[in-house]
C-alpha cells in the first residue's frame, strides 16, 4: 500500500494530455460523439482542461462526489451521468 501511495505522490497529472504519444494518433476532435466524465473534485482534468475539450467538441460531465473509480464511487450518480447518453 505503501508503495502505491508513493508512485501516486510523484505522478504527473499533465500525462492526461497525451502530449507524449507524438507518434500515435489522437485525434483533436472526437471522431463519434464523445462524453467525458469527470470526478468532482477532479486530480486529473482541471476546469480549463474540460473547457479545451468541450471547445474541441467532446462534450462534459461532473460526477459530483467521486474520485477516480466514478463507476464505484457512487453508482447512482454515474448511471444518472450516462442519461441520455447509453
Amino acid at each position: 500500500m505503501r508503495a502505491r501511495l508513493d508512485e501516486l505522490a510523484a505522478w504527473d497529472p499533465d500525462t492526461t494530455r497525451m502530449s507524449y504519444l507524438e507518434t500515435a494518433y489522437a485525434p483533436v476532435l472526437p471522431l463519434v460523439p464523445s462524453r467525458i466524465l469527470m470526478a468532482d473534485p477532479s486530480a486529473l482534468i482541471p476546469p480549463q482542461r474540460a473547457a479545451q475539450y468541450r471547445a474541441a467538441g467532446f462534450e462534459t460531465r461532473t460526477v459530483p462526489g467521486t474520485g477516480h473509480f466514478i463507476h464505484t464511487d457512487n453508482v447512482n450518480r454515474f448511471l444518472a451521468a450516462l442519461d441520455g447518453w447509453a
